[in-house]
Formats: C-alpha cells, sequence, structure tokens
C-alpha cells in the first residue's frame, strides 16, 4: 500500500541544520497497523508531515529519500495531486484536536468539508453524512452536536471529532499522530478501540 524508502527531512535555521529525520524506510500493507515508536523530538510527526507535505519549506527541507503509493511518490508529486490524495485516499488525525479544529466553524461544517472538496458532495448530502459518521464515532447525541463549536467539547469527543473527520472519506490510509495525547486512561482505550473498529469495518491501513 504504501513503501518508504531513506526518507530524510531537515530544518536550515539561522542557528544551523536541525536533521530531524535520517534514512526512515517502513512498508505498510492494506489492513495493516503500524507502529512508529520514539522518544519525544525523536522525528515521528516530521516522518508523516513529510509523506502528507505538511513540512513547511522553508525551513524545512525533504534531502532525500521517496514514499510511493501505487506508483505515485508523494514526496515528488505535485501539489494539486497531493492535495487530491491528501484528505481523500490518505487522511491525518493530528496530535492536539483543540488546534486542529477552526473555532468559527460548526463540527457538522468541518465533518462535512472533506465530502464537499474531495467528492463535490452538496451540502446537504454532506450533512447527511457528517452526522452518520459522528454517530459511528461515538458521539452522543449527534443531530444535536451537529451545529455546536469546537469548544462546547470535551478533549475525548474532539478526538473523536477529528476521527469522524478522517474516516469519512473512507481513506486508504489513516496517519494517527499520537491520537491519545492529553486523554485520560479511560478514553484513551475508547478512542483506540474505535479505530481498530473502523479499520476492521473500512480495511483501512493505519
Amino acid at each position: 500500500m504504501l513503501s518508504v524508502r531513506n526518507l530524510s527531512a531537515s530544518f536550515h535555521t539561522r542557528a544551523g541544520i536541525v536533521r530531524a529525520v535520517r534514512n526512515v524506510s517502513f512498508d505498510v500493507a492494506p489492513g495493516e497497523t503500524l507502529g512508529i515508536v520514539g522518544e519525544s523530538g525523536s522525528g515521528k510527526s516530521v516522518t508523516c508531515y513529510s509523506m502528507m507535505g505538511l513540512i513547511p519549506m522553508p525551513p524545512g527541507r525533504i534531502e532525500s529519500g521517496s514514499a510511493m503509493l501505487d506508483g505515485t511518490d508523494l514526496l515528488r508529486c505535485p501539489e494539486k495531486e497531493l492535495r487530491a490524495i491528501r484528505g481523500k485516499r490518505i487522511s491525518m488525525i493530528f496530535q492536539d484536536p483543540m488546534t486542529s479544529l477552526n473555532p468559527y466553524l460548526t463540527i457538522g461544517e468541518q465533518v462535512a468539508e472533506p465530502l464537499v472538496i474531495h467528492e463535490g458532495a452538496g451540502k446537504k448530502e454532506a450533512r447527511v453524512r457528517a452526522l452518520e459518521q459522528l454517530a459511528l464515532a461515538g458521539i452522543p447525541d449527534a443531530e444535536q452536536r451537529m451545529d455546536a463549536y469546537p469548544h462546547q467539547f470535551s478533549g475525548g469527543m474532539r478526538q473523536r471529532v477529528m476521527i469522524a473527520m478522517a474516516l469519512i472519506t473512507r481513506p486508504e490510509i489513516l496517519i494517527a499522530d499520537e491520537p491519545t495525547t492529553a486523554l485520560d486512561v479511560t478514553v484513551q482505550k475508547q478512542v483506540l478501540d474505535l479505530i481498530r473498529k473502523l479499520q476492521q469495518d473500512m480495511g483501512t491501513s493505519v
């Protein structure tokens, strides 16, 4: 499904070059879960952001390597093509749902947005599917909460919203960047069980 070879990324700063990722290689098979383990600051997130084209350039720079998705090198494909892949074929759950969600848009608008952008869905259809996805993600009273804003949700509920948003286009690959950070142990288990269940139902690689 995804084959990464010798990925190296660095940041060129006034204080010098920070080599964040050096020669990382891994493969992800369809339906498989792959864990990338390392201490804080070891480059786990930068590895994921590099594949998704999300590190700022400059100061970031992809020094070498490839990330092949069905014959397409994500590190070298044009931005327009990458935007079509990102959020459709590959989705991401970010570490901090409070800073990843837009405080000015309702939950329903944000979950529906990928359908409008990637599938050309009408607003009514997108809203219906967003409601279904929020319910699948374990949001209680999903219909009433569609018009709420992120600050009205707890940390665990915001993380479930991020999962719903990431999975609504039924991506082939889900990148989960520490999806349980800052959640209490009980909610952590609920979130991980939810990802596993959705993975089994949809055959997504994680």
